[in-house]
């Protein structure tokens, strides 16, 4: 008994250092098992946000790359199509100079032919065509080529094309390296027949490249839609000219297309290219366009009423001082009414004098109030109706006095064509130009900007009003200003 006490008093001490170490074990734990949860929360947050600016980074890393190559890119493809712009403008350069210089032009809208044959060399002119024989321009072998130029077979024919190359600085670093080139071309043509007359390709032509290989336009004019109304006969293709809504049937219009080919010297993968199209229309007015044309003055003074329909040109001025009427060309609801079939268009010129390629004379036809007979600002003042929109009745009752006509002081006779220069160097210029002045307010009157009055050197038809009784010089279009038998310093 009392050693089951002895043994019961040594055993009391060790329960609560027991309870102590199971206390210190619980807290062990519980605190070892709370940093494992917070461990597997820790581990894989850090991992995904590591991940997430990797990603980040790379992500950015790639834009700033392919940023820099997409400015790169659009750098070459800003430097190639600057490139290409000088030979759009060269073309279109060539076909104003086709159209106001080249004295070939004929006075009707010509054949697509006959114009392409008009750029060419002789010998590689399209045979058996419109314009086949024609004379080569001022003698020289190939004056629609520039210095510079070299022209190409485009479609592989065997004879040269209305094409052109040209060195160019393509890469815009201030030298023209070796192959560095720019190649533009010019189209005209509507269709293109074989030798048997059968056509090969023209612009209904389902095939783009069956028309490029064979020198046709892609389109026709930019208003492709043909006339129609109450004069469908109209609306036909006259030759590659057509008539479009919206223009009236006094004027037609061709399309020109200009190709442009640029590209640069690199071979790495920044080798750019460029091609550029131009569809250019021109309108053109048919020949039963104008009532009355003259290369001189045009002047009314019929003594009596006089009444007028329709379109009038005069390369010089229009004098006018009589009783007179200008109707319109027929009634509004006609399908020949427009503001063109009626216009009357004084000449507007631009003179190389001296040859050394600047303008240095300039002549603007001018709309006067009076008579050159009488040398007088007097007589009636003249009425002209004015268009007011396809469809609805002219405006009536606007007449042309010395107080509405485009010059300010100067007699008719100052104003005048001078005839010794016209008929002698073929250039049109006033009498005396320190007397009298343009209006300011001209350009802004309602004869202007209802197109009835309009300054336009409209291209000639063949006309010949310098005939003379002895026939020493006519019938003839136009006289040769180099002719030194035909000149002001000889005393002829």
């Amino acid at each position: 008994m009392s050693l089951d006490r002895h043994n019961s008093r040594k055993s009391r001490p060790a329960q609560p250092l027991k309870r102590f170490m199971q206390s210190l074990f619980r807290q062990l734990m519980q605190l070892s098992g709370r940093r494992s949860a917070q461990a597997g929360f820790v581990f894989p947050t850090t991992l995904l946000l590591i991940l997430m600016v990797l990603l980040t980074v790379s992500a950015l890393t790639f834009r700033t790359f392919s940023r820099s190559t997409q400015v790169i890119s659009q750098r070459d493809q800003q430097v190639i199509y600057n490139a290409a712009t000088p030979a759009i403008d060269r073309a279109k350069a060539k076909l104003e100079f086709l159209f106001l210089e080249d004295d070939r032009f004929p006075g009707a809208p010509p054949v697509g032919d006959f114009m392409a044959n008009m750029m060419l060399p002789l010998a590689d002119r399209v045979p058996n065509v419109a314009g086949a024989n024609l004379d080569l321009l001022g003698g020289l072998a190939d004056p629609y080529s520039l210095p510079d130029e070299t022209r190409l077979d485009i479609n592989d024919d065997g004879r040269l094309d209305n094409a052109w190359s040209f060195p160019a600085d393509v890469n815009a670093n201030g030298t023209i390296e070796t192959g560095e080139m720019a190649v533009y071309s010019i189209l005209v043509d509507h269709e293109v027949r074989d030798n048997a007359g059968n056509v090969v390709a023209n612009l209904s032509s389902v095939a783009d490249n069956t028309k490029a290989d064979n020198l046709v336009t892609r389109t026709g004019p930019l208003a492709t839609t043909q006339a129609i109304g109450p004069c469908p006969s109209q609306s036909v293709v006259e030759e590659g000219w057509q008539v479009v809504d919206g223009q009236g049937t006094s004027d037609i219009q061709k399309n020109f297309q200009i190709t442009a080919f640029v590209t640069n010297n690199s071979n790495s993968v920044n080798q750019t290219f460029e091609s550029l199209e131009l569809q250019q229309s021109r309108v053109s007015s048919r020949a039963n366009k104008w009532g009355a044309w003259f290369r001189t003055d045009l002047e009314v003074f019929t003594g009596s009423d006089f009444k007028w329909n329709g379109a009038m040109h005069t390369d010089g001025n229009l004098i006018v001082g009589d009783a007179m009427v200008s109707y319109m060309l027929t009634s509004q609801n006609s399908c020949l009414y427009d503001d063109r079939a009626s216009e009357i268009t004084l000449g507007e010129f631009e003179y190389d004098t001296d040859g050394d390629g600047t303008v240095d004379a300039t002549f603007q036809g001018q709309a006067v109030k009076g008579s050159i007979r009488n040398n007088t600002n007097g007589g009636t003042d003249v009425e002209f109706h004015l268009y007011n929109g396809n469809g609805n009745p002219p405006t009536a009752g606007t007449t042309l006095g010395n107080g509405t006509d485009s010059v300010d002081g100067g007699a008719p006779a100052e104003i005048a064509v001078n005839p010794i220069i016209l008929f002698l160097q073929d250039r049109v210029e006033h009498v005396d130009q320190s007397t009298w002045t343009r209006d300011a307010d001209w350009e802004d009157s309602d004869f202007v900007t209802t197109g009835r009055i309009v300054n336009d050197p409209a291209a000639r038809p063949f006309v010949d009003d310098f005939f003379r009784a002895d026939n020493r010089w006519g019938p003839k279009p136009r006289y040769d200003n180099n002719d030194d038998d035909v000149s002001l310093n000889n005393g002829s």
